[in-house]
């Protein structure tokens, strides 16, 4: 019995214990979730905290600032590569934003001219664009031309005066040198060239360069026997002989149709000028004459090469100063020098021109791409800026053609003649190499205004055992009668 009960109690105690040890067990297994539950609750309440919205909040405007900055850095990269491409089209054109003032489209070009302005096409004698220009009466106004009138003078001295002669020095007139207004500085004693005259006629402006210009062509003349003047006098006057080169001016604008031109002095100046010719009271002219007659210089080789130089050193020779022979001209066309703010790197000329009465004249060129264009603006206080908006209108209507359509890639050749054989001539075709069928001009965007475009076959005599593929020519091409470009023609057939 006694060892039953003691049985019991360890049982019993066994039991108890085992109960025990599985709560304890059950505790420690439950403790881990109820950890983690913790945490998840502290996290919780964590993120619901006002504090930690707003950290959330501060680091979304982290983000956000970061982003503009990056957005403000990009913008200032791209507004950099901008301005340095603006910068090198501003470059490209040489043009100030201020001469921008034409709207393409509607054809209108901002301009100031009080006595008409004109834009001309030199090589067909279009007139591109022209305002101010027709008078009320329905009739080109005419206007004073002031020093824009030695264009004709250098015509006249280029056509009338020997050109193996040009570079010989003559002594100067001491009553041709006595003038008002510009001159080239001429001195009593000074010993010049007609080629020198001519610098300081168009680029300085002389007016006793255009004095003396007229007396040395004259006197030329009747020295060559192409003029006679009074027999009873030995020797013809200073006033005589440059009323007679005024006569030949003006036989000169009615030989070209410029029935609004009329010239009293070669110079420019009227009555002021002791020389001039009474006949006729100013030097007048419309625009559109006035651009007709420097196309029409322009053509001159000469004439183009010395009024679109900035500047020119001359020899001018003087037994009183025998150190000093050389002189230097400075153009007064600011179009054609490169730091006068008015620079326009396609100007290829003309003259100014300047009194109290005729205002600011100015007769220009540019040339771009094949296209020669003129302006002439009378009376205008914005000359530079205004001939820049016209040659800015004018080549935007031009674009560039490409036509090889109209170069045939074969073709045929009638009658060609054969060398040294007194053979009749044969029927030849011929062919032009892909690479000299690359031609391409600039024409008016608008397809009426741009002419016709012809060809001239060339054709060479030829051996009469000519082989296939001997080059035996070329064919050239011309639109409105101006000389684009050519190919050279090789054998590809022969007809017998």
């Amino acid at each position: 019995m006694k060892n039953f009960k003691i049985l019991k109690k360890v049982i019993f105690s066994g039991l108890l214990l085992s109960f025990s040890f599985s709560q304890s067990l059950s505790y420690f297994i439950t403790i881990p979730s109820c950890v983690v539950s913790a945490r998840d609750l502290k996290k919780e309440k964590k993120e619901k905290s006002p504090n930690n919205n707003k950290n959330k909040e501060k680091k979304k405007n982290k983000e956000n600032d970061k982003k503009k900055v990056e957005n403000k850095n990009k913008k200032n990269v791209e507004k950099k590569k901008q301005k340095k491409e603006k910068k090198e089209e501003s470059k490209e054109k040489h043009v100030e934003k201020k001469v921008d003032g034409y709207n393409i489209n509607s054809g209108d070009v901002e301009i100031s001219a009080l006595n008409g302005a004109v834009l001309l096409d030199v090589n067909t004698n279009e007139i591109l664009f022209s305002k101010g220009e027709i008078n009320e009466d329905g009739e080109h106004k005419v206007a004073q031309m002031a020093s824009t009138t030695k264009i004709m003078t250098a015509v006249i001295a280029l056509e009338n005066y020997p050109y193996d002669d040009m570079d010989t020095l003559y002594e100067v007139d001491e009553e041709t040198i006595q003038v008002e207004g510009t001159s080239m500085g001429l001195r009593e004693g000074d010993r010049v060239s007609m080629r020198s005259l001519l610098y300081g006629l168009l680029l300085q402006s002389g007016n006793d360069a255009a004095n003396e210009i007229a007396l040395r062509v004259i006197k030329k003349m009747v020295e060559n026997g192409k003029l006679e003047l009074d027999e009873e006098k030995e020797k013809p006057n200073v006033k005589e002989c440059i009323a007679k080169f005024v006569e030949i001016m003006n036989n000169k604008a009615k030989e070209l149709g410029l029935n609004d031109i009329k010239f009293s002095s070669p110079s420019g100046l009227g009555p002021e000028d002791v020389l001039y010719d009474k006949r006729y009271d100013q030097n007048e002219t419309s625009a559109r004459d006035l651009a007709l007659l420097a196309s029409y210089a322009l053509k001159k080789e000469e004439f183009k090469k010395v009024c679109s130089s900035p500047k020119k050193q001359v020899v001018i020779e003087n037994e009183n100063e025998p150190t000093c022979p050389k002189r230097t001209y400075f153009n007064h066309n600011k179009l054609v020098k490169e730091k006068s703010g008015f620079y326009y790197k396609y100007a290829c000329g003309v003259k100014t021109g300047f009194t109290k009465e005729a205002g600011r004249c100015l007769v220009a060129a540019a040339e771009k791409n094949g296209v020669l264009l003129v302006a002439v603006v009378l009376k205008d206080k914005n000359d530079w800026t205004d001939c820049i908006r016209l040659f800015n209108y004018g080549f935007s209507k031009y674009e560039e053609v490409d036509i090889k359509k109209e170069i045939p890639e074969k073709d045929r050749i009638e009658n060609v003649k054969f060398k040294d054989y007194g053979l009749d001539g044969k029927d030849v075709f011929f062919k032009v190499k892909e690479e000299d069928r690359k031609i391409s001009l600039n024409l008016r965007k608008n397809k009426k205004s741009r002419g016709k475009t012809e060809r001239k076959i060339i054709a060479n005599p030829v051996q009469f055992n000519v082989k296939e593929g001997e080059e035996i020519g070329k064919v050239e091409y011309y639109n409105n009668g101006r000389y684009v470009g050519e190919s050279k023609i090789f054998v590809d057939e022969i007809i017998n």
